[in-house]
């Protein structure tokens, strides 16, 4: 892929109220498992690119037992975005 292939992946994108109700999330959930589901049997923690590389592995592959969660902020990550 390109370096700028985000700005044409179909993922990766937000919907308006999310940029004008929302604020910026430090750390982004898998949205496969939340309340309710069963919980993985992996976490994988990545950021950016990577992200979108592995759900595609993922989906492709049939993997149904690992979560992908996302870190948007690496450095300075406040203690509020870790249980």
């Amino acid at each position: 892929m390109a370096p700028k292939s985000l700005l044409r992946h179909p993922a990766a994108t937000s919907q308006i109220s999310d940029l004008t109700d929302g604020s910026f999330e430090e750390i982004l959930d898998d949205p496969r498992f939340g309340e309710g589901s069963p919980a993985p049997a992996r976490v994988i923690l990545c950021s950016g690119k990577v992200y979108y590389d592995l759900v595609d592995h993922r989906d492709r592959s049939g993997i149904a037992d690992a979560a992908i969660v996302r870190v948007e902020q690496l450095y300075r990550c406040g203690r509020t975005a870790w249980p």
